[in-house]
């Protein structure tokens, strides 16, 4: 992951909670990893909660950057749009810790994290899917705004995630075959 905004407490932290549940970490755990004391992890963040929270952010700005990054690429609308699915499936598939945990994080946050990981997530989501809409806004959808193409293509996002959950081989060509779908929905490419 190249550091990428990240501290050596937060890598580490990172690591752990991608291969385990929120309970199933310990500071302990975390300082061993990490190299340090136990109140060094305390000096930098509240505890457990704290460190856990504050890799959210990062996580989502580190993937957030590869989608500017392929829209920001040459190529048509539905191009660019592809080739960030395509990366996402292969990134997923390459298994990196922070979109393991950001998997985690989304789909199973702490119970007594929830309400702050699901804030957290929304203002995320709502900036995307704006990103998304105003991207998509020079195709000529059939049937559907660009607003609810963006939401589209993000439920696509998530069927492949949830598709490549069990396993990069079979399912990853499952998560492939919902390409089509989106395409036409999105009416191809514009003129």
């Amino acid at each position: 992951m190249d550091n990428d905004g990240f501290s050596a407490i937060q890598i580490a932290a990172l690591g752990l909670f991608a291969r385990n549940s929120y309970e199933g970490v310990s500071m302990s755990a975390i300082s061993e990893a990490a190299g340090v004391k136990k109140p060094t992890i305390y000096s930098h963040f509240t505890g457990k909660s704290g460190l856990y929270l504050s890799l959210i952010g990062p996580c989502i700005r580190l993937e957030s950057a590869r989608l500017k990054e392929t829209l920001d690429g040459s190529g048509g609308v539905m191009e660019r749009l592809r080739a960030y699915f395509d990366g996402f499936c292969e990134r997923f598939c390459s298994d990196p810790p922070y979109l393991r945990f950001l998997m985690r994080a989304l789909r199973l946050p702490p119970p007594e994290l929830k309400e702050m990981t699901e804030k957290i997530c929304e203002e995320h989501f709502a900036v995307m899917e704006g990103t998304l809409a105003a991207f998509m806004a020079p195709l000529t959808p059939r049937r559907m705004s660009a607003a609810d193409l963006a939401r589209a293509y993000l439920g696509l996002l998530d069927g492949a995630q949830l598709a490549l959950v069990g396993g990069c081989g079979r399912m990853a060509l499952k998560a492939m075959n919902l390409w089509p779908l989106f395409e036409e929905a999105a009416g191809g490419e514009a003129a």
